[in-house]
């Protein structure tokens, strides 16, 4: 992909028999993916790293912060997509992160 331009090179191979297509010619294609994974787009923001691992904070039920491991799996602008580490319905603490430590309270605001 070239991130200047926004447009990525690729080949394909299929009929022409009409020669609506030129070699050489310039098209615009959308591509879609029926891919089985499941997981959660977060905002990249959201995502730590030490030195073992990439992780993230949820508010538990007790509203405490609770450190998750996550593998980022795809990015897509300020978004990541993470197949593990976080549940449905669950907070994920995108702000103030330098302040954030395991079991200590948390103060949406």
């Amino acid at each position: 992909m070239n991130t200047s331009t926004g447009t990525l090179q690729a080949a394909a191979e299929f009929s022409n028999q009409s020669n609506a297509l030129r070699p050489n010619q310039v098209v615009r294609v959308l591509l879609t993916s029926q891919s089985e994974q499941t997981g959660f787009w977060i905002p990249q923001s959201a995502v730590m790293q030490d030195l073992m691992m990439q992780f993230i904070y949820v508010i538990s039920d007790e509203g405490l912060a609770e450190r998750r491991e996550v593998e980022v799996l795809s990015r897509d602008g300020n978004q990541v997509f993470i197949e593990s580490g976080v549940s449905e319905g669950e907070q994920v603490i995108t702000d103030g992160l330098v302040r954030v430590r395991p079991n200590v309270p948390v103060v949406v605001q």
